[in-house]
């Protein structure tokens, strides 16, 4: 084996120029002493490859003993063990796989063990951790907290090319997080990101779907109708436009044996069936009147209307598809109203109230909370439209006993409602301003008790009483 082999280092003269060298980092090299140049080695050699491949650090690690595989490196290191996140996936898997039924849970827990996962399902991982501690709340354990989190995801989401199932599955739950957190902005470019890739990867056109393997298949047309209804809900209370067309078949219960998964194909495809009424162009004018067609959305809201979550078995579908029911409803009585058509019912806001205060105190308040803010911008909306009434509507309307009821099942619904978790505060306090201003106007008496002390159990014969007035 010649010197030049054994040593492999370029002098810092023929590493300048460019040339083959023969030194061997002691005597001179034959193209230094050919041009009577000083022979050097004062330069460090330049770095190897900045990455290695999952394949690489999987034989390293079972080359070495377990002692010695956390030196293992590479430029994207997993700062996060997967395996810590764990008790997150089980809180996942109890209380959010019906809200976000979009992730093999079977394929997760499978692989939560693997030291050197790839960095698309690392991200996707750590992302879906991240999502279900900020959507409940769970407190911080160091040093996994969501801001430690939330940048390790960034970091190696940054070096994924392309998109993959799980890189769009990753932005799909910092989507969540950042709706958690009020980020419009961030939540919104992470949703537009997720639709792209859905989009890059041919799953809006139904022959993608053609020879996929039967359950691969199911999954991931479940997952386009998961982004659609994500995007048209967005949509709706953002004033977004819309992108996703329900342009291939739609999901069904078919051949689905497992008597806990068909009934939750029921209620996710009730929940489709509520989003798929109204098309894209009135979703983008829903709130604003001076495009809307309202014969148009009276109509489709009248069919969204038939939809009976009551009939579910899963309480968190139930709330969800039942309080969307009615949020349309009000958005759309909103619009007659704007439109001052003369045969709306004034008192529909407060039968809205009575319905979801009727149906919250049958379900447990997890049942609301596993929807995070979003569903509570819905519950305020509504909040906001009967408080309007209480304080605009003419004296000679309405009876006295009339503005007495709905001001304190007003009262008590926002109390319900501000009992929730990831609630806005001010939006609660404006309505309350609103409520307060009529009670002074018609003389009622402003005996309110604190917000904060709403009681489910406590407080359930007053709403009763309430209810049934």
């Amino acid at each position: 084996m010649s010197t030049y082999q054994q040593h492999r280092r370029a002098c810092d003269c023929c590493r300048v120029r460019k040339l083959k060298c023969d030194g061997n980092g002691e005597s001179v090299c034959s193209s230094c002493r050919r041009s009577s140049l000083v022979c050097t080695y004062a330069q460090a050699n330049k770095p190897g490859p900045r990455g290695l491949r999952t394949a690489t650090l999987r034989a390293i690690a079972q080359s070495r003993s377990p002692n010695d595989i956390a030196i293992c490196t590479s430029s994207i290191v997993n700062r996060v063990k997967l395996e810590d996140l764990r008790p997150v996936i089980d809180i996942y898997r109890e209380k959010l796989k019906v809200v976000w039924p979009v992730v093999d849970l079977a394929l997760i827990y499978d692989r939560l063990s693997d030291p050197y996962p790839p960095k698309e399902f690392y991200a996707l991982v750590v992302a879906m951790a991240l999502a279900t501690i900020s959507q409940l709340h769970l407190p911080e354990i160091y040093p996994l907290t969501a801001r430690f989190l939330i940048s390790e995801v960034m970091r190696v989401k940054s070096s994924i090319p392309g998109a993959t199932l799980e890189s769009i599955l990753t932005s799909y739950f910092l989507h969540t997080y950042f709706s958690n957190e009020r980020n419009n902005t961030s939540a919104f470019m992470c949703l537009r990101e997720a639709i792209a890739g859905l989009q890059s990867l041919g799953l809006h056109r139904e022959e993608t779907y053609a020879n996929l393997p039967p359950a691969h298949e199911k999954r991931l047309r479940n997952f386009y109708y998961m982004m659609m209804i994500t995007e048209r809900g967005y949509s709706l209370l953002y004033e977004m436009p819309v992108i996703l067309e329900p342009s291939i078949r739609l999901p069904s219960v078919d051949g689905v044996e497992d008597e806990e998964e068909r009934l939750f194909m029921t209620g996710f495809l009730c929940l489709l069936q509520i989003f798929l009424a109204p098309d894209r162009n009135m979703i983008d004018t829903w709130k604003r009147p001076e495009y809307a067609c309202l014969n148009h959305t009276q109509r489709t809201v009248t069919e969204i209307m038939k939809v009976d979550p009551l009939m579910l078995t899963n309480e968190a579908q139930k709330v969800d598809i039942f309080v969307t029911q009615r949020w349309m409803q009000i958005l759309t009585w909103q619009l007659a109203v704007l439109a001052g058509d003369s045969h709306i019912s004034v008192t529909l806001p407060e039968e809205v109230v009575r319905s979801i205060m009727a149906i919250g105190a049958s379900v447990s308040v997890e049942a609301f909370e596993v929807h995070g803010p979003e569903l509570k911008f819905k519950l305020y909306e509504i909040s906001s439209v009967l408080a309007d009434v209480v304080l605009c509507l003419p004296k000679d309307c309405c009876n006295d006993s009339w503005l007495h009821i709905s001001a304190d099942l007003l009262h008590y619904f926002i109390q319900f409602v501000a009992s929730l978790r990831s609630t806005e505060p001010r939006k609660r306090d404006g309505i309350l301003g609103k409520l307060i201003r009529a009670m002074e106007l018609y003389n009622i008496p402003t005996n309110l008790m604190t917000l904060e002390s709403y009681d489910n159990d406590k407080d359930y014969h007053r709403v009763s009483e309430l209810l049934d007035g």
